[in-house]
């Protein structure tokens, strides 16, 4: 009687065999069509974060375009992105090499108003880029490389026309370039870290050009030795680590 229970047990496994197959089949079948085969659950769930996370990252930088979008429109030609203050920067930058120009053709106080006027265009470039959120990196180097012209080369170029043939002056005038673009290369580096937002540090390019512009005034005394030493002192303020507010 144990036997004949026994075969009939093993009889009704074996015989659930085929439809327990079957459903692992429709099973696997099932799964596959759905696109996610059972042991790729988790990869897929991966996959689908990571989408989303592009997919917030190009909202995000649609924001960004589209808030910059809101002042100027935003030129994008030859791999540049330019922007109204990127033009204003460009005036600042000609009148530098202008200046430059008049200081070599003996319009000294041409040459002067030059510098003065590139002034007000670094002041302007900046204030139009930050009130309507166009700041951005090619118009930071280009201010740069704006200021280092007409606030670092544009002066010393001067004193040298006010006392020709100075070697005194001739080498103050090379420091002081000198200094104008170590000044900035550090002022772009803190920039980068967040370390320049509350003050500056060392003199500004431009405040020192206003240093040394009236020093040229002493010229009616013929004192290059004084002048020499303004441009001197004018360098060392510029690559102080002195701490000076944003006007």
């Amino acid at each position: 009687m144990a036997k004949r229970s026994s075969r009939s047990t093993h009889k009704q496994r074996h015989a659930a065999l085929p439809s327990l197959r079957a459903s692992v089949q429709r099973s696997n079948k099932r799964s596959a069509e759905g696109g996610v085969p059972h042991g790729d659950t988790a990869r897929a769930k991966n996959g689908r974060n990571a989408s989303r996370t592009g997919n917030a990252g190009t909202v995000t930088h649609s924001v960004q375009r589209a808030q910059q979008n809101q002042g100027f429109p935003v030129i994008e030609k030859g791999g540049f992105d330019l922007t109204f203050p990127d033009f204003v920067t460009a005036l600042n930058l000609v009148a530098g090499v202008l200046a430059v120009y008049a200081a070599v053709t003996g319009e000294l106080f041409t040459a002067a108003v030059l510098i003065i006027a590139g002034m007000v265009f670094d002041y302007f470039d900046g204030k139009i880029a930050r009130h309507y959120g166009q700041s951005h990196d090619f118009g930071r180097e280009l201010d740069s490389l704006a200021d280092l012209v007409t606030f670092g080369i544009a002066p010393g170029v001067l004193s040298i026309a006010v006392y020709p043939g100075n070697n005194l002056v001739l080498a103050a005038a090379a420091i002081y370039g000198v200094a104008a673009a170590f000044r900035l290369a550090r002022f772009n580096l803190l920039k980068e870290a967040g370390k320049a937002e509350k003050s500056y540090a060392g003199v500004p390019v431009p405040a020192a050009a206003v240093i040394v512009l009236l020093g040229t005034l002493l010229t009616v005394y013929n004192a290059a030795l004084i002048h020499t030493g303004v441009m001197l002192i004018a360098s060392l303020l510029m690559v102080s680590t002195l701490k000076v507010p944003k006007v």
